[in-house]
């Protein structure tokens, strides 16, 4: 930061300070975090969120392989049925 941003920003948390009452500006930080708190959860970052997740990937992943297998195993054995004839 240079130095005129450094003294705006002083400026402006110090204007920002002088606007609140101590006890307000603290009984206003705890309304927030009890709202936050209040809210439900947020799936996508819960740890059983992301084993949902994980599952999911596997299970697309054995599918795939599965499928991946199958193929092999009918070219190998239409090439078997190939070389007996």
């Amino acid at each position: 930061m240079s130095p005129t941003e450094d003294k705006l920003k002083r400026f402006e948390e110090e204007k920002r300070d002088a606007a609140w009452d101590p006890v307000e500006r603290w009984r206003m930080i705890l309304r927030a975090i009890t709202w936050a708190e209040s809210l439900p959860n947020v799936r996508r970052n819960t740890p059983q969120r992301c084993h949902e997740l994980e599952q999911a990937k596997l299970a697309e992943t054995e599918s795939r392989f599965q499928d991946a297998v199958a193929a092999c195993n009918q070219q190998y054995g239409a090439a078997l049925k190939r070389l007996a004839e």
